[in-house]
């Protein structure tokens, strides 16, 4: 394969990659919202992690504010759901080419579900 035709194929796969992940940040943050429960959608790359708090997180003191009882029962809720995410929030989970649409929609429909359900706990 040529350099330029591996490489254009690399931006392909970067660009899918932010445009998931854009779409699952927006979603996830709509259903928090929508559910009254303060996240905040820590992102880097194609990497991220969910805090419940409200404050920015930026280090590991500001992580360790976070609400680590709700990530439990968001990752419990997820698991239920067949969403395998990191067990701890301190954790990152990631976005690949192998996360086409389908799965996205999934995802997402999962997180709005346990966001609501959290909700309703407290």
């Amino acid at each position: 394969m040529s350099k330029i035709i591996c490489s254009a194929a690399i931006r392909g796969a970067h660009k899918m990659v932010k445009r998931a992940e854009d779409k699952l940040e927006e979603a996830i943050k709509a259903s928090a919202q929508a559910a009254g429960v303060p996240v905040y959608f820590a992102r880097s790359g194609s990497m991220f992690t969910i805090f419940f708090t409200e404050e920015p997180v930026r280090d590991y003191a500001s992580a360790c504010i976070a609400d680590a009882r709700r990530y439990a029962e968001l990752f419990c809720a997820l698991l239920k759901s067949g969403v395998l995410i990191p067990p701890s929030a301190l954790e990152a989970n990631f976005i690949s080419t192998a996360h086409g649409e389908e799965v996205m929609g999934e995802t997402v429909e999962a997180f709005a579900s346990a966001l609501s359900w959290i909700a309703s706990k407290s």
